[in-house]
C-alpha cells in the first residue's frame, strides 16, 4: 500500500469481502500478529504527537497535516463506507488510511506506516469485534494498553508469503531457531509440535529461495547448542530475507 493514492487505497478495502468468515478463520494467525503490530504503531504515532488518550484507533493525518481535505466526492465516498463497519473503530481506521494516502512523507516523524497492518489485516478476511478482548473470528488478542503497546516486539514482514506461511502452522506449537551458515547467510529451521497430548514433532528447514519447508535434523542433529531460539517476529524477518526475490 505505500506510495498508492486515496483512490486506490479506498477502492482496495471496498473489494474486500467482510463475510467470509472461513478466510478470516484461516488467516488468525497472522491477523492476531499484525493486530498486535497496529496497536504498536498507533502508541507509536500517538505518542509523537502527544495524544495517548486517542490510542489505538485514531486520523493520525489530522495531526499529521491538520486541514488536509480529500475531494469532496472521495471523501463523501470514504465517509460513507466507513460508516457501514463495525466497530466504529474500524470505520475510524479505514477512512483514515484512505487519508492518508493522501499525507505524503514530508516532515513526518520517521516511523513505521500507521495502518499498513490494519489494513492488510482487513483484507485477511475483514474487520473484528473488541470487547476486553479484540476478536478476530477465531482467536482473540489482548485489548492491552498504550504503555504496553509502546513496548512490544516490533512485527514488520508484512509479506503476504510470510505471512501465509505463519497461518499455515495455525493450531500448532511452534519454536523457532537461527544458526548462521556463513558469511552473510542464515539457516531457519522450526520444531512444529501438533495440538495436543503426546503430539507429533516435525523439525524443518526453510529452503533460501524458494519458498518451501523440508524435514531435517538440524537441531535433533546433535547441533542443538551452536543455533539460536527466536520470536516469531523474528523468524518472520528471516523468512522474508530467505524467499524469492
Amino acid at each position: 500500500m505505500r506510495g498508492e493514492g486515496p483512490r486506490a487505497a479506498l477502492d482496495r478495502l471496498r473489494a474486500v469481502d467482510q463475510d467470509d468468515w472461513e478466510r478470516a478463520y484461516a488467516h488468525r494467525w497472522s491477523r492476531a500478529l499484525l493486530m498486535r503490530e497496529h496497536m504498536r504503531r498507533a502508541a507509536l504515532w500517538a505518542d509523537a504527537y502527544g495524544v495517548p488518550e486517542r490510542w489505538p484507533f485514531f486520523d493520525v493525518a489530522e495531526l499529521a497535516r491538520p486541514g488536509l481535505r480529500l475531494g469532496a466526492g472521495l471523501a463523501a465516498e470514504a465517509d460513507a463506507f466507513a460508516a457501514t463497519l463495525a466497530p466504529r473503530g474500524l470505520g475510524v481506521v479505514c477512512r483514515a488510511a484512505v487519508r492518508w494516502a493522501a499525507v505524503g512523507s514530508r516532515g513526518l516523524p520517521e516511523l513505521p506506516h500507521p495502518y499498513e497492518p490494519v489494513v492488510t489485516l482487513f483484507g485477511r478476511g475483514g474487520g473484528y469485534s473488541v470487547g476486553q478482548m479484540i476478536d478476530l473470528d477465531g482467536i482473540s488478542v489482548p485489548y492491552g494498553s498504550f504503555a504496553g503497546s509502546l513496548a512490544l516486539e516490533p512485527f514488520v514482514a508484512l509479506d503476504a508469503r510470510v505471512l501465509d506461511m505463519l497461518d499455515a502452522t495455525a493450531g500448532e506449537r511452534v519454536t523457532y531457531y537461527a544458526d548462521a551458515a556463513g558469511p552473510g547467510a542464515l539457516v531457519l529451521a522450526r520444531l512444529r509440535t501438533a495440538s495436543g497430548a503426546g503430539g507429533e514433532v516435525h523439525e524443518e528447514v526453510l529452503v533460501p529461495g524458494t519458498g518451501s519447508w523440508v524435514p531435517a535434523d538440524f537441531l535433533r542433529g546433535g547441533r542443538t547448542r551452536a543455533v539460536g531460539k527466536i520470536t516469531t517476529c523474528q523468524a518472520a524477518s528471516v523468512m522474508r530475507s530467505l524467499l524469492p526475490r
